[in-house]
């Protein structure tokens, strides 16, 4: 990942610059999917488990002081959801995450949708 953008200037002046926008990130784990028919609908839910690790953490700089995120450089992930089809053109999906890593760091996440085939 790289990351560039040119200086912005707020209109109270402050200045925003990158002070550490690239690295690399990698993930490793494994998903496993099941299968369930009811009321002729197709649920399909699944569970992952996730290795995260980066390299470096992203930094801006707000008028000379600088403000990142300490995130971990590993990180341990759970998923879990499931995916509804409904009928041949829509489905349904959800799912938590929760990842943990050193110095306490945890993060929990959440995403719900819909999705139209054509």
């Amino acid at each position: 990942m790289d990351h560039r953008v040119d200086r912005h200037v707020e209109r109270n002046g402050t200045r925003i610059d990158n002070a550490d926008s690239s690295g690399v990130s990698g993930r490793l784990g494994v998903r496993v999917f099941g299968h369930d028919m009811r009321a002729g609908n197709i649920v399909q839910p699944y569970m992952a488990v996730n290795w995260l690790r980066g390299m470096r953490a992203s930094t801006l700089e707000f008028n000379g002081e600088t403000l990142g995120a300490d995130v971990p450089r590993d990180r341990y992930e759970v998923q879990a959801g499931a995916e509804l089809t409904l009928g041949q053109r829509w489905s349904a999906w959800g799912g938590m995450s929760v990842q943990r890593g050193a110095y306490d760091y945890r993060n929990v996440g959440g995403q719900l949708g819909m999705r139209a085939r054509w």
